[in-house]
């Protein structure tokens, strides 16, 4: 390329602006950087931009660009919707504790049980036992982690909590 290239865009959409407003690109470089905005009240969808080439010397070229105008969640929608996942995962953490608790007290019964048995009974019992305190400290902890978990992200933990608890469940029926 002998100069620089100037670039021109038609087809914008109404309320999309191009930054810089005379783009080019200078002699020395193959590339040039420049931001499309959209206003507001631009229009939304899908759109066909032509962007022409004119150099100082030389015949004009020319490509076609496909963009799509979208509206963006504001900050305040962003965090409402943030806020409202965070308030899902509290109370599907709530819900999840209770039914901990419900497990904690039938292996609370099952250690009375194991304590008043004897012979093989009592050895299955406490091999019994043994399982479901391992696989109660997973799920507690499995719990710890969905509490912990962002709101964005708390919907993948859960998968890993409800296989957990329903794994405990296993052990009390």
């Amino acid at each position: 390329m002998e100069g620089d290239v100037a670039l021109e865009f038609t087809g914008l959409p109404e309320g999309v602006t191009v930054e810089p407003a005379n783009p080019s690109i200078k002699r020395e470089n193959t590339e040039a950087k420049l931001t499309l905005s959209a206003a507001d009240d631009a229009s939304l969808g899908d759109f066909t931009v032509k962007v022409m080439g004119h150099p100082t010397k030389g015949a004009d070229a020319s490509n076609v660009l496909k963009i799509t105008v979208a509206k963006q969640p504001s900050s305040e929608a962003a965090d409402a919707a943030a806020e409202a996942a965070k308030a899902k995962r509290d109370e599907y953490a709530l819900e999840t504790r209770k039914l901990l608790d419900e497990l904690d007290a039938k292996y609370e019964e099952l250690v009375a049980r194991a304590a008043k048995t004897e012979g093989e009974a009592k050895k299955d019992l406490e091999t019994k036992l043994a399982q479901a305190k391992e696989k109660r400290d997973v799920a507690a902890k499995k719990l710890d982690e969905l509490k912990e978990a962002s709101a964005d992200r708390w919907e993948k933990v859960k998968e890993g909590v409800e296989n957990a608890f329903d794994d405990l469940k296993t052990m009390f029926e």
